[in-house]
């Protein structure tokens, strides 16, 4: 896809297309993939390794476009719209086990382990 056809997407379809690029690398990768029912879970993706059956938890997150210096920065905040506002919700370590970061400009799936970015905010690739 062109950086036009991301711009023209919705927050919402952006993130249903981070979490299918996550879960087609997955199954290349040999897991298999479930998800789950509820939208509130605090993971987007259950992964089952078809080799020792260990499963993962997993949160996705996705970027668009770099920033100034060419690099591409995740947000690990979960922000949702509610009747008063925003409720913003911290990155917690114990709600997964990796975080997978769609790079949208390279195509490309990055896992980072949760317990590497306790503390942290946000995560670069450069």
């Amino acid at each position: 896809m062109s950086y036009i056809e991301y711009i023209n997407m919705n927050t919402c379809d952006k993130g249903v297309l981070g979490e299918a690029k996550t879960i087609a690398r997955l199954v290349e990768l040999g897991y298999g993939v479930f998800l789950p029912l509820s939208g509130h879970a605090p993971f987007d993706i259950i992964a089952v390794s078809k080799i020792d059956n260990k499963t993962i938890r997993i949160s996705c997150k996705a970027c668009y476009s770099s920033n100034k210096n060419g690099s591409f920065d995740f947000s690990l905040r979960q922000i949702t719209p509610n009747a008063k506002g925003c409720n913003i919700k911290l990155f917690d370590t114990m709600d997964c086990d990796l975080v997978a970061c769609y790079i949208a400009p390279l195509d490309k799936v990055c896992f980072v382990n949760s317990k590497e970015i306790e503390s942290k905010s946000t995560i670069t690739f450069r």
